[in-house]
């Protein structure tokens, strides 16, 4: 068994790889990190031991040098555990994964059961960026963004409803909007503009209802769909 009553939300940094440090140079955090489990059980061919890995983040904030806003508000409900036999049995529910940047709210959920026989999949995920404030919180000196994305989905269901092409059966809906967005780097000679774009998610696709911008002097616009999405991103 293992346990930590409580971390400061800084000590959670300390798993970042080595070569990403140099990005954290000076950072202020705030918050506490509760992390707790075990392993249990006997391991052969068949079975793998039990276990229960149980993560808390309550009011974690970030705050970069020199910049005037934070992330702030980061609070983590999540566990994984498996009770003793077969990978199969693993759950995985993340009850709660919010943050405040800048002003933007970014919240979402996720459970996933029997996954390697037929993942269950459950989920949500709510945001707004307004990529002018996040500038405030965030260090991008090497791209320039402006503009706002708005996002919902939720997602319920089990594969095997993808894979028989019972998309009636495998809830997915939600909306992706662009406003007044740009996009600019040393790698382009002009900045790419949209001032509107729309996506719609559905079990069987993903369309692009429209699609309104510019790069320098040319503009153009779009629309399409993606089809057979789901069984690509869970490939494997």
């Amino acid at each position: 068994t293992f346990k930590s009553p409580s971390s400061s939300f800084g000590d959670l940094l300390g798993f970042i790889p080595e070569q990403y440090q140099k990005y954290l140079k000076d950072v202020e955090t705030g918050g506490n990190v509760a992390f707790s489990g075990f392993f249990k059980g006997k391991y052969d061919e068949k079975n793998f031991p039990g276990f229960d890995v149980d993560i808390k983040v309550d009011n974690g904030r970030v705050k970069y040098p020199k910049l005037p806003e934070e992330v702030k508000n980061i609070n983590v409900a999540a566990k994984i555990s498996k009770a003793e036999g077969g990978m199969d049995l693993t759950l995985i529910d993340v009850d709660k994964l919010e943050a405040t940047v800048a002003g933007n709210p970014l919240s979402a959920t996720l459970h996933v059961a029997t996954p390697v026989s037929d993942p269950a999949l459950k989920g949500t995920l709510k945001g707004r960026i307004d990529f002018t404030s996040l500038r405030q919180a965030i260090p991008m000196d090497s791209v320039d963004l402006k503009g706002i994305i708005e996002a919902v989905a939720d997602f319920d269901g089990k594969y095997s409803s993808i894979e028989k092409q019972q998309y009636e059966n495998f809830k997915t809906t939600g909306t992706v909007s662009m406003k007044n967005f740009e996009y600019g780097s040393k790698s382009l000679t002009e900045k790419v503009a949209i001032s509107t774009a729309e996506i719609k998610l559905i079990p069987k696709t993903i369309t692009l209802t429209r699609l309104i911008g510019n790069m320098g002097q040319s503009d153009f616009s779009a629309n399409g769909s993606l089809s057979n999405y789901w069984p690509y991103i869970l490939k494997k």
